[in-house]
């Protein structure tokens, strides 16, 4: 069975109270819907807190999963809502903000950049730890000082293990795709 039909099986079988299942899909799923939250709400914090919420909620009334057909659509519906529901709650929001929440981009679009950045992260945790270390910083934004300073390490040390984990990452991915996330 491959890995993406195993994948839109989960779900049912957290319904059925099967926590390894639960575990696999917050795994997989988490980072990359926190990513994609915070592209909209520019607010890790907020966006780390939204998909946290989601995966205790999924988990509470799990019963109600039997039916789903697929992860991905599933759990993306529902973030999304979630953006929606938390731009709307603001104190202001902007109407293009929610616009951009809800219809900026079709559906597999979103599906499509999050089982990349999913992809991604697997990719990266496979790399040496301080060299993963640094490229989970970089992902999120970091720039090299404030990354040397953090890790309490070298600005070179940080610039060495960043052209170390592109390279290791160039075997996976694009030099485009790399460049548009890394730059």
């Amino acid at each position: 069975m491959g890995e993406n039909t195993y994948a839109e099986q989960l779900l049912p079988q957290v319904a059925v109270g099967n926590e390894v299942a639960y575990d696999t899909l917050f795994r997989r799923y988490y980072a990359p819907m926190v990513l994609y939250a915070d592209s909209r709400l520019h607010d890790r914090e907020e966006s780390e807190d939204i998909v946290t919420d989601l995966f205790c909620v999924l988990w509470q009334k799990k019963q109600t999963l039997s039916d789903v057909r697929s992860d991905k659509d599933y759990l993306f519906i529902l973030l999304r809502n979630r953006l929606v529901d938390h731009l709307r709650r603001g104190q202001s929001f902007r109407r293009e903000e929610l616009t951009d929440v809800y219809q900026d981009e079709p559906l597999e679009d979103t599906i499509f950049e999050v089982e990349l950045y999913a992809r991604l992260k697997e990719e990266i945790d496979r790399l040496p730890v301080k060299c993963a270390e640094v490229m989970r910083l970089k992902l999120e934004g970091w720039d090299d000082k404030e990354i040397a300073q953090l890790m309490n390490i070298g600005y070179e040390t940080v610039r060495t293990h960043t052209k170390r984990g592109i390279s290791l990452l160039r075997k996976k991915f694009s030099d485009t795709l790399l460049l548009i996330l890394f730059a």
